[in-house]
């Protein structure tokens, strides 16, 4: 059973290794400044609780700048991490899986598909682009605080490692703040003692309360250029409903069309499994982690719609989503494990479900490994030409490494004069560009030769 997770997990660290390039790109930039307060000895608390975008990133900063200075700005070990928190994930899912009460254990054929979809390759911006820890990061925080506090009734050292895998979350990504009510509903539906109930509920709604004013101090709305809020949504609700397809299909698709139906298929899904927790107090106690993964699924979409639909309903499809909605059909598939056996029909369904998971990751890892491909070959040349920044026409270095060219060549002298990112070691313009194997070996080694002989 172990191999059916370990097998997928490896074969996506070697297509990792093989990919990876060591070259800043788009948000990494918003480091640099950063940076250039470290090595001039002026960093300060603000360097690090900083806000990007809607969120709050005061863990995943930490995180970066710590590799930075590690390792001079290699933006390839920020991926260590960031495929670490994949792991982790998926490890606490897969053991999830193993402990629910169900009358028959899943059999390796129904781990195996949710394996092969957390490790899935349509998520290759979370692993293959270092600002997109902030995604796995919370990802891992909302996982383990809702494990920990469902094995809380039987273990109670858990319960202090939920809150501080909530509040992780909290501070990794705004998503991370639906975690603090999720975690009041499944404090109330879950088995516990009154007096260990009310204690407990106490201590979660405090400590939560105090993240949530923590978050929010000094926090700037933030303003896009592309039509936001929910007016924008109930007046294009063909556009909203297309774009809630899309985000929840999006880990089993190999196209946008692809994604809106099997999006339509998660979303009946989870109305199916929703049903049965309303009529069956059991089946709700029971399925309280997989019940709440998928709140947390919709409340994300609940975040994103109103964000970034303005951005067109293709961008629900952008890869980088699919560490939060690939939680979706595995939650199906844990909470199907709990009704299967109760008649044929919800076998014939559950086992139906599979059969869509296995189509749609067939189809996601051929159209993510040409993704793959077609990024590691820009980035390539992004490298050369950010070596070359005072030499390559503006074109060459927007919006291929930022959108503001200037903003390239500003940064890029800050690189150079403290020696980090593509300038370790000297590095000028005439030296070759070069990728990664994550320290371990060459571009052209036997494990990147085995990765891009797949089909």
């Amino acid at each position: 059973m172990r191999a059916v997770f370990l097998l997928p997990a490896a074969l996506t660290a070697a297509m990792v290794a093989a990919f990876a390039v060591d070259v800043p790109f788009h948000d990494q930039f918003e480091l640099v400044p950063h940076l250039e307060r470290l090595y001039s000895g002026s960093l300060s608390w603000a360097d690090f609780d900083k806000q990007h975008n809607e969120s709050r990133i005061l863990v995943p900063q930490t995180v970066f700048l710590l590799t930075a200075w590690l390792t001079g700005f290699d933006s390839r070990a920020q991926l260590i991490p960031s495929f670490l928190c994949v792991f982790l994930a998926g490890l606490i899912l897969f053991r999830l899986g193993t402990l629910l009460p169900a009358r028959a254990p899943l059999p390796w054929f129904a781990f195996l598909p949710c394996a092969l979809l957390w490790f899935g390759w349509r998520q290759h911006e979370s692993l293959l682009w270092g600002a997109c820890l902030v995604n796995t990061m919370v990802v891992l925080g909302v996982v383990a605080a809702l494990y920990f506090l469902w094995r809380s009734a039987e273990l109670p050292w858990c319960f202090p490692l939920a809150i501080l895998a909530a509040a992780g979350a909290s501070f990794s990504q705004g998503s991370g703040l639906f975690v603090w009510p999720l975690g009041m509903a499944c404090l109330v539906v879950l088995e516990f003692p009154f007096i260990e109930r009310v204690r407990k509920l106490a201590a979660w709604g405090f400590i939560g309360f105090a993240v949530v004013l923590a978050y929010f101090a000094n926090y700037r709305q933030q303003v896009n250029p592309w039509p936001t809020g929910w007016g924008y949504v109930f007046a294009n609700p063909r556009a909203a409903l297309d774009y809630s397809l899309v985000y929840l299909g999006s880990s089993l698709a190999g196209s946008g069309v692809q994604a809106w139906i099997a999006g339509a298929i998660t979303a009946a899904a989870f109305a199916v499994v929703f049903w049965h927790a309303v009529r069956d107090r059991e089946f709700r106690r029971a399925a309280v982690p997989p019940l709440a993964l998928m709140v947390y699924v919709l409340a994300t979409l609940a975040m994103v719609l109103p964000s970034r639909l303005g951005l067109g309903v293709g961008q629900a499809y952008s890869s980088r989503y699919t560490v939060t909605t690939c939680l979706g059909p595995v939650a199906v598939v844990l909470a199907g494990s709990l009704l299967r056996s109760r008649s044929r029909f919800h076998a014939a369904a559950f086992h139906g479900f599979l059969v869509v998971m296995a189509v749609g990751i067939g189809l996601g890892y051929r159209q993510a490994y040409g993704a793959v491909q077609s990024d590691y070959r820009q980035r390539l040349a992004a490298r050369a030409d950010l070596l070359c920044f005072d030499r390559v026409p503006d074109g060459r270095l927007a919006p291929a490494l930022y959108p503001d060219a200037n903003r390239v060549r500003h940064d890029a002298q800050i690189l150079r004069r403290h020696n980090l990112s593509v300038f370790r070691g000297g590095a000028v313009c005439s030296a070759p560009a070069q990728s990664g194997m994550l320290y371990y070996g060459m571009p052209n080694g036997p494990v990147a030769q085995l990765v891009r002989a797949l089909p």
